[in-house]
């Protein structure tokens, strides 16, 4: 491992989980996708990131299976934003 990487890591973790909580609060408030999926970020990261030694990339890759097994079916209802009018 280059001697760069610890230095490179925590941020880059941080800014990861930042985004995730980020990303899923906008979800949650603005009900674009349903609540448990927006919530389900959360848990996404801390399957891939701090839980990961243990076996936490199952429980994030058993999430992102069921998101894309809904998506799939029809069950998350995928909105297409209209273009902004002058």
């Amino acid at each position: 491992m280059p001697g760069w990487f610890p230095f490179v890591a925590g941020p880059a973790n941080l800014a990861w989980a930042f985004c995730s909580i980020a990303l899923a609060i906008a979800l949650y408030r603005t009900a674009r996708v349903p609540r448990g999926v927006s919530l389900g970020l959360v848990v996404a990261y801390l399957g891939i990131i701090p839980l990961s030694m243990i076996g936490g990339g199952i429980v994030a890759g058993a999430y992102w299976l069921a998101i894309g097994y809904l998506l799939s079916h029809g069950a998350i209802e995928r909105r297409v934003l209209e273009p902004a009018t002058a």
